[in-house]
């Protein structure tokens, strides 16, 4: 059970209309309360006029679960919840940890204007489609905007994207574990920024298994390369977002190492890493007071007589990445 989870009874069961209490037979009620009303608006192309930001993700979500949960359609910031998730998709536990929830407003926002300076991918080949479309599935899901439902909410909004795009984009055709690794090997961001595709690819991999050009004179207007913008340069919201999503995967890479170091007190540097990271992620301005210690757990590693073989390589790189992320957020702070 999560502390201070205002989404939740005294149990951790999620406050529901029906009255459930027991944990499956919610979940279960969940998926067949918001399956069909999932199929219904990809049917009816999405919500119209929508701009992929938080005003349109909030409509889908409120569509989607309004059967099964009083709070559909609130986001994260609206009952001040926080919360991360493990995952172990490296073969190592890793700390998946999503934007503020005070911030969600702006980042949904950030990332919907950004999309929309592309044209909302209008003009792609199916290539170049399925490659932005991992980008940007990424970007909302660290946001991750809701408590739950977070998947369906995305699936169709990128399922409205493609029609709206000239593609038929088809979740169905994949199991939900192929999503869910590809989703979380792009969170963790095992690559450095200047191979940042190589954490995308799953994702990118992924859209191609379940992406097609839509049948019709219409859709085919839709992709005519005349629509197409190039990438934008990123806003600097979205550029500040990224230096800090930075900081948090390698910033709790990098407590893990220092933590499991032999000797006198590298286990609480490490947790005081580990906190230092969290208080930054939570308000940047905090960088201030922790970034010479990010420095200095920096140097640590790379300084380190048992971690200067090929078998501690990505510890090297993760805390190259950390020391240049905190010197950046510390910048934009």
């Amino acid at each position: 059970m999560v502390a201070n989870d205002r989404f939740s009874d005294e149990n951790g069961v999620r406050l529901n209309r029906l009255g459930i209490t027991d944990p499956q037979a919610l979940a279960q009620a969940e998926t067949d309360s918001s399956l069909p009303r999932l199929e219904r608006l990809n049917q009816m192309g999405g919500i119209q006029g929508g701009r992929y930001d938080q005003a349109h993700l909030k409509q889908i979500h409120q569509k989607l679960f309004e059967g099964v949960y009083q709070w559909a359609g609130e986001t994260r910031a609206d009952r001040e919840f926080q919360g991360h998730k493990p995952t172990y998709v490296t073969g190592f536990k890793e700390t998946m940890t999503y934007a503020p929830h005070k911030e969600i407003e702006q980042r949904l926002n950030a990332i919907g204007a950004q999309l929309g300076k592309e044209n909302n991918l209008k003009g792609l080949s199916e290539e170049k489609f399925t490659e932005r479309a991992a980008y940007y599935l990424d970007q909302y899901n660290h946001t991750h905007a809701f408590r739950d439902g977070n998947g369906r909410t995305l699936q169709a909004a990128f399922t409205q994207l493609g029609k709206e795009a000239g593609y038929q984009v088809e979740f169905s055709r994949i199991d939900p574990a192929t999503l869910n690794r590809a989703r979380d090997e792009a969170m963790v961001r095992q690559h450095a920024p200047q191979d940042a595709q190589r954490n995308l690819q799953p994702l990118k991999v992924m859209f191609q298994q379940i992406v097609s050009p839509a049948p019709g004179a219409a859709a085919e207007q839709l992709r005519d390369p005349n629509q197409a913008r190039q990438s934008a340069p990123l806003s600097p919201a979205m550029a500040a977002m990224d230096a800090r999503r930075e900081l948090e995967v390698t910033g709790y890479r990098v407590m893990d190492v220092v933590a499991n170091m032999p000797g006198a007190g590298n286990y609480e540097r490490g947790v005081a890493v580990g906190k230092g990271v969290e208080a930054t992620n939570l308000n940047p301005t905090a960088i201030t007071t922790h970034l010479a210690q990010f420095q200095q757990a920096a140097e640590k590693i790379s300084k380190h007589s048992g971690l200067q073989g090929p078998d501690a390589a990505q510890d090297r790189s993760d805390a190259k990445r950390f020391r240049t992320a905190a010197e950046q957020v510390q910048t934009i702070a």
